[in-house]
Formats: structure tokens, sequence, C-alpha cells
């Protein structure tokens, strides 16, 4: 009997299952850049497409090697025939699945987003459809069918066939992107890292050392400063004057709460308690997603510190404050804080006093909630002797995705609540702009829990006596620059929030010039007077006092950015790059972009709580 291994055909069907494969991988990696901004032109687009065939070469590597022995070695051909298409199919499963988590959040799949989905508590912020969850089941279903099928009848009957050009085509498309890249690395290090950041698990290669070697001068990346070293806050005790006021403190967190939501339809309430307080129009959060929001609202300090304080597990100094002279804690939120972090940052002194599960549907929570913080208020009422001050954290959740809210609350037409496919969004984030009504109804539904409060603060003699915040902890973009929700981009849409601050005596006032979350811990505790002088606790400025923020700084997980009011500047790991208002690239002298003074103020803030 012949011996498989002797056959030339097997591995010749070994090589066309490889070659095929990287074809549907190339075709793939098209849904990273289709529809996505990259400042790529000329020669560096050329190079962009045969980086897409070279990397789609070396990916299928991973099962063209796994699949060696059984193809060639296996007397069973129909088994290793189906071993080959299992495996090959998993990976474009794997590379599909990527691709959906980059076009919804600009980032690959990796141990942090892994991280986000396996810490407790995440399904309250993080909620997937049946429609979605039946899509992608179908597309998974479809892709194995196809890998395997090929695999089975497609590979065996291409096997007389030559090869010779397909390989030879992923060969110099290797050669050639990676001679390219090298060079242009030189001179131009934004278009390698256009590349890395963009295609999954691609290492450039880069010619620098050797360059310079030979006394070439190299474009030098700029380095973000890393966050290693202990976070020392406050730099001093803090202490308040003997004559300090002893308000009662309100902070009102609203999920996704975007700086144009705040108008006289969509959030009435707010609206006219902003006639009677600070109005902020144009106000930043530190951040683009919630953790990083909330941190730099409660701490006053840049959001970049977040890891810090999660390490060393460090709660927000004037609590501790607030605790010394009396007051009460009533924490509240819709969603569970293990997710994200919150019980072991903001609120780990204080977790006794924090109430963040409800035994009721989704959509009743923020009513439920809002009852249990009156009923709260109505408890202080019938104390015999003045009661402490409190300080009151609600959390409103149900703006977040998929933006629930009941039908009373549906002020505009035609939305859905609780139907968001992301699938859909993935391929095509315009189609964001369908759920804006829905999104703006759950404000509604938000705005009458908050006018329930204010009303009851009035009636019961607590309102000119309290402190009052309402804010967004970040933004929420329908795809008016190309993305949906919050977390891909630093964009207003993600950023900018309504604010309102209410300071009992002080005149009401519409401010126009920027604000950041980081002001509203100063604010307060300067109007209860603080000994300290800001420095010590926090970067943030007062903001009914005389300084005027020039520029404000917000975080994700990888990056660091400083808005100046006309352009952004990211700091990202190995560079800094720099965006008008509608996320266009500004080229290298356009006076908008932010100036050295302001980034050198920047870099101070970033590090100077850490020793």
């Amino acid at each position: 009997m012949t011996s498989i291994s002797n056959n030339p055909r097997p591995w010749r069907e070994w090589v066309w299952l490889y070659l095929g494969n990287c074809v549907v991988t190339a075709v793939l990696q098209l849904g990273y850049v289709l529809g996505i901004a990259l400042e790529l032109h000329g020669t560096t687009r050329l190079t962009f497409a045969l980086a897409i065939v070279s990397q789609a070469g070396l990916l299928n590597l991973i099962p063209a090697l796994l699949t060696a022995w059984p193809l060639l070695r296996w007397r069973r051909r129909t088994g290793a025939r189906l071993f080959a298409g299992i495996m090959f199919a998993l990976l474009q499963v794997a590379l599909l699945a990527d691709i959906v988590v980059f076009r919804l959040f600009q980032r690959h799949f990796d141990g942090e987003v892994w991280n986000i989905l396996t810490t407790k508590g995440v399904g309250d912020s993080m909620q997937v459809d049946p429609a979605s969850i039946m899509m992608a089941a179908a597309i998974v279903f479809l892709f194995i069918s196809v890998s395997i099928a090929f695999a089975l009848w497609g590979a065996p009957r291409l096997a007389s066939r030559r090869l010779r050009f397909g390989l030879a085509t992923i060969l110099i498309a290797l050669l050639v992107e990676r001679t390219a890249f090298a060079t242009m690395d030189l001179w131009d290090h934004s278009a390698v890292l256009a590349v890395r950041d963009t295609l999954p698990l691609y290492q450039p290669l880069s010619i620098q050392p050797l360059a310079k070697n030979f006394g070439y001068v190299c474009s030098e990346p700029y380095v973000m400063p890393n966050s290693l070293g202990l976070l020392q806050l406050p730099r001093h005790p803090l202490g308040l004057r003997p004559e300090a006021r002893e308000p009662n403190i309100l902070f009102i967190a609203v999920e996704g709460g975007r700086s144009d939501a705040l108008d006289d339809q969509t959030m009435p309430n707010l609206s006219q308690l902003s006639r009677d307080s600070f109005r902020l129009t144009k106000h930043f959060s530190t951040g683009n997603e919630t953790r990083f929001g909330i941190f730099g609202l409660l701490y006053g300090i840049p959001g970049n510190y977040w890891v810090r304080a999660l390490k060393q597990q460090i709660s927000p100094p004037w609590f501790d404050l607030l605790a010394s002279h009396g007051y009460e804690f009533k924490l509240l939120s819709c969603g569970d804080l293990n997710y994200p972090g919150f019980r072991q940052t903001c609120f780990l002194k204080v977790a006794s006093a924090l109430t963040d599960h409800w035994k009721t549907p989704r959509v009743d929570r923020d009513r439920v909630m809002t009852d249990n913080f009156l009923g709260y208020l109505a408890d202080r009422a019938g104390q015999p002797a003045p009661p402490h001050p409190f300080f009151g954290f609600v959390f409103f959740d149900a703006s977040h995705q998929p933006y629930e809210h009941p039908l009373e609350d549906s002020v505009y037409a035609g939305a859905n609540s609780g139907e968001i496919n992301y699938l859909k969004l993935a391929i095509s984030p315009g189609g964001a702009q369908a759920l804006k009504g829905s999104y703006l109804n759950s404000l509604h539904y938000i705005d009458r829990q908050i006018g329930r409060i204010v009303k009851v603060l009035q009636d019961r003699g607590e309102y000119d006596r309290t402190i009052i915040v309402v804010v967004g902890d970040h933004g929420e973009e329908f795809g008016e620059l190309g993305h949906c929700g919050h977390g891909s981009s630093f964009n207003h849409f993600q950023t900018q929030t309504f604010a309102v601050l209410r300071l009992p005596g002080e005149t009401p006032r519409v401010i126009n010039t920027l604000t950041s979350h980081v002001d509203f811990v100063p604010s307060v505790l300067t109007w209860m007077g603080i000994t300290n002088a800001p420095g010590d606790y926090t970067t943030g400025k007062p903001i009914q006092g005389p300084e005027i923020r020039d520029w404000t700084l917000m975080a994700s997980w990888q990056d660091t950015a400083l808005f100046n009011g006309n352009s952004l500047a990211i700091f990202e790991q190995l560079q800094t790059r720099y965006f008008d208002l509608n996320c266009q690239e500004l080229p290298k002298y356009d006076p908008r972009r932010a100036s050295s003074a302001e980034t050198a103020r920047a870099l101070q803030d970033i590090r100077i709580f850490l020793k």
C-alpha cells in the first residue's frame, strides 16, 4: 500500500487551504479600516494595503502549523480535513470578534478587555440584546460551515493546481511592506504606529538602532511618562476653618449625560435648576468612560491616577474630612459598583452607606433608587434634633445603553427602548442616530427623578443649605464622528457633559469658559472654608473663583488627552497626535495645536501627586 506521505497532493492541499484562508483574513481585515479615518496617503496607503496581505499570511500560519501534521500524515483524510477546517474557522471567528470590539471601542481584544468582561457587576453596564446574539451565532455557524466545506472539498480539488503565484504574493507583500515601514520609521513614526494599532498582533520592523549607529538622526517619538510611583493624596492633611460652613452636599451623576441634552424639552427640571445655579456650558469630563469620569469628579484629580488609586486602595481624602465633621453618607447607584471598581476606590471607607443592588427590573431602578433617597430625606425630617449634614451620591443609569425608559417618558416619538443590535453598529456606526431618541427619552425619565429630589429638598427646608452638583459622567456619541456610545474617542460628543453647580447664596450665572470634573471638589471645599491651598489635594480650580481654565485633561485606558478649547493633543505611549474639534489630524505647524507651555503644565498635573 502506498503511504499518504509519498503522495504529492497532501502538501498542496495543505497550502491551498492556507492560501484560501489568507484571502478570507485579508478581506476581514478591511473591517478595521473601512469607515474609520486613518491619516495615510500615497505610498503609505499602498504599503498599508500590503501590510493587510502580509499580516493575513502571518496570522494564518498559526492554524497552518497546527494542521500540518494531520493533513500530511493522517491516513483518515476526512478527519484531518475536518480538523483543519475547524482550526482555520476559529481564527476567522476570533478575528471577526476582534473587529467588532475594535469598531465599537477603537481597541483590540486584549487582557484589559477580558478583565472588563469578567469583572463582577459588568452585566449592569454591558447588555447584549437577543438579536445580536442570534446574528453572532449565525455568523459563527456560517464561517465554520464554509471553512469546513473548503477543507473537505475545495482545497482537495485545487491541489493539482500550481501554488507559486499565491505564495509569492504573500512573500512579496511581507518583504515590501516591512522594508517600506522600517524606512518610514526613520522620519515618520506615526505611520508605523497607525499600522501597529490598527492590525491585530502586528509587529513592525524597525531599523532605527542600526541607522543611529551610522550617524543617522531619526525622528524621536514622544514617550508618555509612566505612572510608576505611589499616589500621595493629599500632599498635606486637609482641614477646615473654625467658622467653616457645613452644608449638605449632593452629587448627582447621570450616565452618558452629554452637554446638548440639557434643554427644556428633554430635561425640564434640570433646566429649571440650572437657572438657580451655575450652568457650565463648556464642561468636560475627566475621561471618555465611567471609571475615569467619576474618579475625576470625586477625587478632583485627572483620570490617569485611577490605576494607582485602585492598586493602593486610596479613597477620596475629602471624604475623611467630611466624616471627621460628622457628615452622614448616603450613596446610591443603579448599577453594581464592583464594576468599574468604585467599591475598591471611591467608596472603600464608606461602603456600609452604599446601595447598588436592586431587586427590580432594570427600567424601574432609577425610580426605585430615587424612592430610597427620598425615604432617607423623610427619615432625617423625623429626627427630634437637627440632623447632621449629609453627603449624598446618586448615580442614575437609565441613559446607559440600551436606554430603557417608561412609556410616559417617550417625548421623542419613534424611539425604541431596550433594543440595540451591536453587530449592526459595528458595521455602520452612523446607524446609532436611530438610537438618539431613545437616549433622550431615558434622560427625560432621569430628569423626572431629579425633579422629585429637588422638590422634596425644597419642601423639607433642606434646599437652601444643600450644595447640588448634577453632571454627566461622560458624553455619548451617536455616529456624528464615526463612533457610537463612549470609550472610543476623546471627541466632544463623548467627553463634553452637561453640568450644574448650585452653591447656596451664590448668584446664579452661566459660565461659558472651560471647566472640568476636577473643579467640583475644590469648588465645594473652598465654599465650605478649607484651610489648604487647592494644590494640596486637587488639580482643579474653584468654579466660583476668578481663575479661568485654559485647558483640561481627559483619560482613557491607554491614552491621556489635553483639550485647549481649539484642539486635542492625545498623549499616546510613543507619540503625541493633534486633532481639531472634528477629530481631523492637524498639520505640524497649525496654530490651534496645544502650546509647549500648555503641554508642560498638563504633564505636571499628570505627575504632581506621584512620589
